[in-house]
Parts: structure tokens; sequence; C-alpha cells
């Protein structure tokens, strides 16, 4: 169970703070399933059809690349040290080695969907990248997973102590962003902050869970506290930024809706990986529980996830949440072609 929704861990794809109203009520038990029910659910247009939000057109790709070249750019001249260290090469070697830049991507879309200038969306934007980056980096050494996006990992290639560094590096050098954001930077800043120390308890509990942990609640607040936060922040930041603090509640619901959701089908494609490490993973903790389809109980939770998260993101102001909820449909679509054999 590695840290940080669509992330990547091995090379191959990875799963993206407080639980969702919808997800915070004890799951229910129905026919044999573990299962959640939702306070919002998406309509057939919404799951079937195009995204159906007003004014919800997306950028042209030209212009999300040009400003995903500034993130770029912007993130490799906040971590620049003083010469040619082996920080400095670890942490070109970790940028370099790319990935979705899905945060990036959220607060670059919502900002201008918000009306913020372009500035303060690649602040936020940068900001959002750095700290999952240094929660991917940490994340490796306390897994001793060896390999990020078809690379070595940068603790495995240099050492744990400079993998330490190179992630307190990351850090500090997204909050250098944020104060590069010039709207109440000071409110962006704690925030961001509040976030991280959600992130972090969640992954304590994580490391501390026992293998043989069959409360599915403990496994969703886990799961949202890891990856939820940092997935939400993006969006929140790029909201408080034009003073929107009525719909934090909702952008942090669908984004953790969605970080768990991809957590569960993370842990399914690593179950036996998790198996021999004894990591948490859903399907043990499933089956511990009594449940006698872990894999089918997992993957309905997973579209329960995906439906609220799909269902919650287009309600939120100024259509910011269309790339949350792009992003849900098509997973959702996913795993359903998954469990039926349609094509997704």
């Amino acid at each position: 169970m590695g840290l940080g929704a669509t992330g990547s861990r091995a090379g191959r794809p990875g799963p993206v703070l407080p639980l969702s109203p919808s997800l915070a009520r004890r799951p229910q038990r129905q026919n044999g399933v573990h299962g959640t029910v939702n306070r919002y659910r998406p309509t057939k247009e919404q799951v079937d059809g195009p995204w159906a939000v007003t004014g919800a057109k997306l950028d042209p790709d030209a212009l999300m690349d040009r400003e995903i070249a500034r993130v770029e750019a912007h993130m490799t001249e906040l971590c620049e040290t003083t010469g040619p260290t082996v920080t400095a090469a670890a942490v070109r070697d970790h940028l370099a080695a790319g990935g979705q830049r899905f945060r990036a991507r959220l607060a670059l879309d919502a900002g201008r969907r918000l009306g913020l200038p372009p500035d303060r969306r690649v602040a936020i934007a940068s900001a959002s990248e750095l700290l999952h980056n240094a929660s991917l980096v940490h994340d490796d050494i306390q897994d001793g997973d060896t390999e990020r996006r078809d690379r070595r990992a940068i603790w495995a290639e240099y050492g744990s102590c400079v993998g330490i560094c190179v992630g307190d590096l990351f850090l500090s050098a997204a909050y250098a962003a944020l104060a590069g954001a010039h709207a109440n930077t000071a409110e962006l800043l704690v925030h961001a902050h509040s976030r991280v120390a959600t992130a972090i308890d969640g992954q304590t509990a994580d490391l501390r869970a026992a293998p043989g942990m069959s409360d599915i609640n403990t496994y969703f607040s886990i799961a949202g506290a890891k990856s939820g936060g940092l997935l939400a922040l993006p969006l929140e930041l790029s909201l408080l930024a034009v003073g929107r603090r009525d719909a934090l509640a909702m952008a942090a619901a669908a984004a953790e809706a969605f970080a768990i959701g991809y957590q569960i089908v993370d842990d399914l494609a690593d179950r036996h990986d998790d198996c021999l490490r004894e990591q948490l993973n859903i399907l043990t903790v499933l089956a511990a529980g009594g449940e006698p389809d872990p894999a089918a109980a997992a993957t309905a939770l997973a579209i329960t996830c995906f439906d609220d998260s799909l269902a919650t993101s287009c309600n939120l102001p100024a259509a910011s949440g269309t790339l949350v909820g792009q992003r849900a449909r098509s997973l959702r679509r996913a795993v359903n072609a998954s469990t039926t054999g349609v094509p997704a």
C-alpha cells in the first residue's frame, strides 16, 4: 500500500485526509459484500456519457503543455543547490523520471477555471507536485521499493540518507513555491502544512497497521489520510486563492473518495507483493473480516468510491473539479470492464 494517489511504484502506475461524508459512515454488509452508502450518486449521463458540466470544456492541450513546462522549470529552479552536489544529481534524476503530474494539472486546470492568473496557477501547481514527490521519495525508503517510474528509486541509487535529504528539499521547495502565489500566502502555507501533517499521520498508521487487521473503516481512514489530502490540496489551494472557502469540504470529499478508490485498485494489483511484505492491503482486511470473495468486494468498493468522487466533483464552483471527475469516470469504467469483460 504505497503512499500517494496516482503516483507509481516499481515502474507501474500507483493509486494519488478525513474521509468524505459518505465513506465516513460504517460500511453496510449486503449480500456478503462490504459496501458504503453514498450521499451523492452520479447520473447515468455522468457515468456513460460526456462530461456533463456547463462550461467544463477542457483547455487545449498546447496550453496545458506550456504551463506544465513552466511547472517543471519552476520545480527544478526551486530545488537548485549550491553546486554539482550528489543532492543536485539525485533531484535531477527524480524530476527527470517524469510522472503524470496529475496534481499539477489539477491546480492548473482548476486555477484557470477559477480565474487565477498564470503565475499563481504555476506556483500552486509546483507546490502541490513537490509535496507529492517528497512523499514518494520518503515512501520508497520506508517500503523498501527499489524502483520508481521505471528507474531506480533515489534511495536505491544514492542511499537512504540522500533520499531523506532529497525528500526534505522537495518539502521545503514546496513552501517556497507557495510564497510566490501572491494571494493570502499565509493561509495557503498553513493549509498546506495541515495536509502534510495529516498525510504523515496516515503513513505512520499504515506502517504500524497489524497484518491481520479486519476493520474496513480503519483501512478507509488510513488510505484517505495518506493520499486524499495531498490529492485535494491543488484544488483546495486554488479555491482558497480566490476566497472560496465554502467549497473546501466538497473538494476534499471528491479528492479523498477518488484517492481511496485508486488505493483499492493499487492494492488489487499489488496483492502478492503486499502479502509477502505483510503490508496493509484491502484484500487481507476484507478476508480477515470474513468476506468470502475479497476481490469482488474490493472492486465494488472501488466503483463506489469513484461514483462518489464523480458526483461530488461536478458540484465544485466554476467546474474546477472537472479533471478529478473525468479521471474518476475513466477509472470507474475501467474497473467495471475488468469485472465484466467489456472493453473500457
